[in-house]
C-alpha cells in the first residue's frame, strides 16, 4: 500500500495510463473529490473503506469511446 499527502490541484500518476488529480477539499465534512484519467483498458470501482463495491453488485465499470477518460467522483 502506498500512502500519498495532496493539496487542491495536485496529480498522482500510476504507471502511463492512471492520473489522479485532487479537485478539492471540504473544510466542513473533510469530503474529497477527485478526477480520474485512464486509459480505456482501465477498469474503475467506487468502493467504500470495507473494499466492497458500494453498491452490493460488481459495477460500475467506466468505458468510453476516446483513448482517455474522465471520472469525477463526488
Amino acid at each position: 500500500m502506498l500512502l500519498l499527502t495532496r493539496r487542491e490541484g495536485e496529480n498522482i500518476m500510476i504507471g502511463d495510463g492512471v492520473q489522479i488529480q485532487v479537485l478539492s477539499v471540504s473544510e466542513d465534512t473533510g469530503d474529497v473529490r477527485i478526477q480520474i484519467k485512464a486509459l480505456d483498458v482501465v477498469k474503475a470501482q467506487n468502493k467504500n473503506v470495507d473494499n466492497e463495491v458500494t453498491d452490493g453488485k460488481p459495477g460500475p465499470v467506466i468505458t468510453h469511446k476516446r483513448r482517455w477518460r474522465s471520472l469525477a467522483t463526488q
